[in-house]
C-alpha cells in the first residue's frame, strides 16, 4: 500500500489523457492505475494531473530587481502553476555574466520552492561587444547561454560564440532581432502602425538575424535556440533547416525559402 494515493484526476502524460490514480511513496511516482490503496488518499476529481511543468525563460530579476521579483517569490509562484524546475534568464543587475554571478543565482535557489537553473549571458553585461567566460559558466552546470532582450549583433562575435558552444556542448538562445532595422519600432510595421502613426518594425528585423544564425549553426556544427519567433518566415527557415539540415537549407536559399512558403500559402 502506497503512502499517498492521488485519486480521480485525469492524467496527462507520454501515453495520453486517461482517467488513472497515482500512488506516491517517498515522493516518488510508485504507480500508476485503476482502483489503487493508500495510507492517505487525495481526492483530485475534476482535476488533471501531469509531470511537473519547466519554464525555460523565467526572468527572476534577482539580482538587481527585488522590488519586480526574487527567486523566491519567482519559485513560488512557479510551484503554484505547476512548474517543478525554472531556468533564471541573465538579464538581472549585474547580469549573470561569470562564474560568481552564477554561484550567487544557483545559492538563492538552494531555498526556493522549486528546482532553479541558472542561463548565462553570451556577452559580458549582455551589451554584445566582449564574450562572457562561458566555459567557466558551463563547469558550474550552466548549459544554456543567451542576452536575453537582445540579440548578438555582430556576427563574428555570435560565430565564435557558437564555436564555444559547439566545444562546451552546450546551447545559444538568440533573441532575433537586428536593432538598426528595428530602430524605434514599437510594433509590427504595416497598415496598422501607418494609421495609428506609430513606428514600426518590419518582419526583416527578426528574419535577416534568423537567416544570419542558421548560417553561422552550419559553420560552427554548435545548437541554437531561437525565442519567441514572431513571424511565419522565421518559423519556416527553422521547420526547413530541421527537416533538411542547417546545411543543405541554407544552400538551398532563396529558393528554399521561397518554396516553403509556397507550399503553406505563406502562412503558419
Amino acid at each position: 500500500m502506497a503512502e499517498l494515493v492521488i485519486k480521480g484526476a485525469t492524467v496527462v502524460d507520454q501515453r495520453g489523457t486517461r482517467r488513472a490514480d497515482v500512488a506516491v511513496e517517498d515522493g516518488r511516482i510508485v504507480g500508476v492505475g485503476p482502483d489503487l490503496d493508500g495510507g492517505e488518499v487525495l481526492d483530485a476529481g475534476g482535476c488533471l494531473l501531469a509531470p511537473g511543468l519547466v519554464d525555460l525563460h523565467a526572468h527572476l530579476r534577482q539580482p538587481g530587481h527585488e522590488e519586480a521579483e526574487t527567486v523566491e517569490t519567482g519559485s513560488r509562484a512557479a510551484a503554484l502553476g505547476g512548474y517543478t524546475a525554472v531556468v533564471a534568464m541573465p538579464n538581472t543587475m549585474p547580469a549573470i555574466d561569470s562564474a560568481a554571478m552564477v554561484h550567487e543565482v544557483l545559492d538563492l535557489g538552494r531555498g526556493a520552492l522549486c528546482d532553479v537553473r541558472v542561463a548565462g549571458a553570451i556577452t559580458i553585461g549582455r551589451e554584445g561587444e566582449k564574450l562572457a567566460p562561458l566555459a567557466e559558466m558551463a563547469a558550474l552546470g550552466v548549459q544554456l547561454f543567451t542576452d536575453d532582450g537582445r540579440g548578438v549583433q555582430d556576427a563574428r562575435l555570435m560565430r565564435r560564440a557558437l564555436e564555444y558552444a559547439s566545444d562546451l556542448d552546450v546551447v545559444l538562445a538568440q533573441h532575433c532581432e537586428d536593432e538598426a532595422i528595428a530602430q524605434g519600432g514599437v510594433m509590427h510595421e504595416g497598415e496598422w502602425s501607418s494609421r495609428l502613426g506609430l513606428p514600426g518594425q518590419p518582419a526583416e528585423a527578426e528574419e535577416l538575424m534568423v537567416e544570419r544564425d542558421l548560417a553561422l549553426a552550419r559553420l560552427t556544427g554548435a545548437r541554437i535556440h531561437f525565442q519567441h519567433l514572431s513571424t511565419a518566415r522565421s518559423v519556416e527557415m527553422v521547420r526547413a533547416a530541421k527537416a533538411v539540415g542547417a546545411h543543405d537549407f541554407i544552400e538551398q536559399l532563396p529558393q528554399g525559402y521561397d518554396t516553403a512558403l509556397e507550399q503553406r500559402g505563406g502562412n503558419l
